[in-house]
């Protein structure tokens, strides 16, 4: 499981709803990326994304992760002026709705 987080370069979202992400998300998927599940979710102006890929290791995760979602950025122009700031492992101790922003 992989966090990711994309943040606006400038101005307010073009997608405002979840479920519009999420779908952006899986068209910018390719078969190899071994992508099974996508959940997002908006909070302060950032899109948090966990990604829930097959893989054998966490880093080749982490990689899929990170290329899905700047293949998105760049295919999808409703995603176009946002960048990925972060792709980790999801650390079911801290889940993203525990961590503080700085």
């Amino acid at each position: 499981m992989i966090h990711a987080t994309l943040v606006a370069s400038a101005g307010p979202s073009q997608v405002a709803e979840a479920a519009v992400v999420t779908d952006l998300i899986w068209i910018s998927a390719r078969p190899g990326d071994l992508l099974e599940h996508v959940f997002s979710d908006l909070r302060d102006e950032r899109w948090e994304i966990t990604l829930f890929i097959r893989t054998k290791t966490s880093a080749a995760a982490q990689r899929a992760a990170a290329a899905i979602c700047r293949r998105a950025i760049l295919e999808v122009p409703a995603l176009h002026g946002w960048q990925l700031i972060d792709a980790a492992p999801t650390d079911v101790t801290n889940p993203p709705s525990r961590r503080t922003r700085p």
